[in-house]
């Protein structure tokens, strides 16, 4: 019925929407709508919300550029990507993954100024799929 609510949210905040008894992205829906065909990629929600399905907000990207533009873990506990507190030097560590290592990028007096490290890196390393927060 036209203007019903036909999607539901997955377990991991995706809409998903169920076509022939099949659960189906949303936001694969909207690109193929859009674009006349589904991505052969995956499709990255470039505000981290997973259920803002705007073309506004969907870009293809890789699966190492998907995961750049994550949002900060909830078990983190720095409350900023890539920073943690080095027990031993009594002072904030900074660091990034790319390219499938971890890169160092010092020890900070503060947790805000390994965050600008952070920061930093991830623009130069990541550009437009870097999220430094949230």
């Amino acid at each position: 019925m036209a203007g019903t609510i036909t999607s539901c949210c997955s377990s991991h905040g995706y809409r998903v929407i169920r076509i022939d008894n099949q659960l189906i992205m949303a936001h694969r829906l909207a690109w193929l709508y859009v674009h006349g065909e589904l991505p052969s990629g995956e499709i990255d929600h470039i505000n981290g919300d997973r259920s803002d399905n705007r073309l506004a907000n969907l870009r293809l990207a890789t699966r190492v550029q998907n995961n750049q533009n994550t949002k900060t873990r909830t078990d983190n506990t720095s409350g900023h990507k890539g920073v943690c507190f080095h027990k031993q030097a009594g002072r904030w560590m900074a660091y990034i993954n790319a390219s499938g290592k971890r890169t160092y990028l010092g020890l900070h007096n503060s947790k805000e100024e390994a965050a600008q490290a952070y920061a930093a890196a991830a623009q130069e390393l990541h550009g437009e799929f870097a999220r430094t927060e949230q």
